[in-house]
């Protein structure tokens, strides 16, 4: 994707139009500005290492569930077989139970940790100031150590062996069980924190002076190309890999998909850099820049919206669902959504008594295709809203609705899933007796004229959300009055029902309209007089 106009001024704009949605971030706690590593997202809880703790949260709301005091700076957690790993900086690897709370052993590492582990089945692989290192998980013991390749990027499992990529330019294989070198190849480029990936044969790498390499999984000395990034400048997060898109960040503030032959396929332009792995999903990619902006795009790179969180982000983003969770500089943890809605009716507080079906508004959007959306009230069940008039229009019973005070809820499934907790709300009131409306309609009318029916609440004011049936029309959500041309004649039920007001029936006639026969005799009486006085002229001329 190329820009016509200025990046800044396009970006702008797209922040503006996004005010359309609902607020993306559903929630978002403060922890600890010192946050040194990042968060972990394991079936319905997240864990989170900020400075020295180590924090267990509710994915719904960011509570905490507990939380554990450690020493060091500690990087982004990890889960090992049933446990849960943190590992500091300063070399010490606290293996976690997350059941009991407890650390159940604590390892001591020979050397400063440079990046965050990979963590396969019941071993960590670890990047250090001395090398690879492998630490079993069950035992607590280090199982080996590669010296000669200092790496500040998480190993790659290739099989039975590990794949690392060094400071010193060197590209590794190392065995998984013994950590013995089963090859290595020097290259031209220095490799910092991108950490590789691997797909259909290959191993894709970024380089810190702007390369993206792709080498066989076979040998490393088997390179299939090189390319420079588009802006020169160096990689700046993990490279993703889904299907045939291979996507690139720059430090200078570009992300861009390769196809396997190295060809660039498409490319977008952020604010800023994006040093976080990007999200790639079937029906879309999300990344979060360095200055806190939100990026939704199509798998064509076509950005579709922009959201400014003010969250400059720290590590990785996890999406689970709808929803993606991330971790800020400052140390925020913050839940935003992909799908949300908005209760238009009835709104805050609203008074629903009187009525026996409530029938909900709902604004409702998603990044990817709506599937459904669905309301329920506290007390009852899930029901499908359906599409009128773009909104989303939900009829919950009464009976679904206790009295006195009361939540109805509302929630998205899109192509990304359901809507995750929590859920869009609105407090409602349900009285036993309800209030009188003011409904001014007439009991005949003539046929083939219009008629006004006026609604008013209790003092006299226009009342909006009213819905009016007249025979086998119906009029939804109207504000004030409706004017209404009966079909044919006969006999018609009015009904004006409005949530917190006794519902109001009458009938009315709609019969021959005589006033125009009225016209029609007094045009013709007319007509004969002119007639007389020209006849009577005539006769005397």
């Amino acid at each position: 994707m190329r820009f016509s106009l200025s990046k800044h001024f396009i970006i702008a704009l797209l922040i503006f139009s996004s005010c359309a949605f609902a607020d993306r971030v559903k929630w978002s706690s403060y922890y600890n500005a010192d946050v040194t590593g990042g968060i972990l997202v394991d079936s319905n809880y997240i864990y989170l290492s900020a400075m020295d703790s180590l924090s267990k949260l509710q994915m719904q709301d960011g509570k905490t569930i507990w939380s554990i005091q450690l020493k060091g700076r500690l990087l982004k957690p990890v889960k090992a077989g049933s446990f849960i790993v943190a590992v500091s900086k300063e070399g010490t690897a606290y293996i976690v139970s997350s059941s009991t709370k407890s650390v159940v052993k604590t390892v001591n590492i020979s050397g400063s940790v440079l990046n965050d582990p990979l963590a396969i089945s019941n071993n960590l692989y670890l990047p250090t100031s001395n090398g690879i290192v492998a630490l079993n998980v069950n035992s607590g013991k280090v199982m080996w150590t590669a010296n000669g390749c200092v790496s500040q990027a998480t190993p790659l499992l290739v099989g039975d062996r590990i794949f690392a990529v060094c400071d010193n330019g060197y590209v590794k294989f190392l065995s998984a069980s013994s950590g013995q070198v089963v090859e290595e190849t020097k290259y031209k480029s220095i490799f910092w924190k991108s950490s590789p990936a691997l797909s259909k044969g290959k191993i894709f790498i970024g380089s810190f002076d702007g390369k993206v390499y792709a080498v066989s999984q076979q040998s490393s000395k088997s390179i299939s190309w090189v390319r420079n990034t588009i802006d020169g400048s160096s990689v700046s997060s993990d490279i993703v890999i889904d299907g045939d898109d291979i996507l690139i960040c720059t430090a200078g503030g570009k992300l861009y998909s390769l196809g396997f032959d190295g060809k660039e396929k498409w490319h977008a332009e952020v604010d800023s850099e994006i040093a976080a792995r990007p999200i790639i999903t079937p029906n879309g990619i999300y990344a979060i820049t360095d200055s806190g902006t939100f990026y939704g795009m199509d798998r064509n790179g076509n950005i579709n919206w922009v959201y400014e969180t003010g969250l400059p982000i720290k590590s990785d983003a996890y999406k689970k669902g709808s929803m993606i969770y991330f971790v800020s500089k400052n140390g925020t943890l913050a839940a935003l959504s992909t799908s949300s809605c908005n209760i238009i009716f009835p709104s805050q507080n609203e008074d629903v008594s009187g009525i026996d079906v409530l029938e909900v508004e709902v604004d409702a959007y998603a990044d990817t295709k709506i599937n459904s959306v669905q309301v329920m009230g506290s007390s009852g069940r899930w029901i499908e809203a359906e599409l009128k008039d773009g909104s989303y229009i939900a009829r919950i019973p009464s009976s679904e609705i206790p009295l006195g005070e009361s939540e109805i809820l509302c929630r998205v499934a899109s192509e990304d899933g359901f809507e995750l907790e929590p859920y869009s709300s609105v407090a409602v009131i349900k009285k036993n007796t309800a209030k009188n409306m003011i409904v001014e309609a007439p009991s005949n009318v003539g046929y083939g004229s219009s008629f006004k029916i006026i609604i008013k609440d209790e003092n006299g004011a226009l009342l909006d959300h009213a819905n009016i049936v007249f025979g086998t029309l119906n009029y939804r959500n109207v504000y004030g009055e409706v004017e209404i041309t009966p079909p044919k004649k006969g006999t018609y039920n009015l009904e004006v029902r409005r949530a917190g007001y006794k519902p109001y029936k009458s009938t009315v006639t709609v019969g021959d309209d005589y006033t125009i026969f009225g016209v029609a005799i007094i045009i013709t009486l007319l007509l004969l007089s002119v007639f007389y006085v020209f006849y009577k002229r005539w006769m005397e001329e």
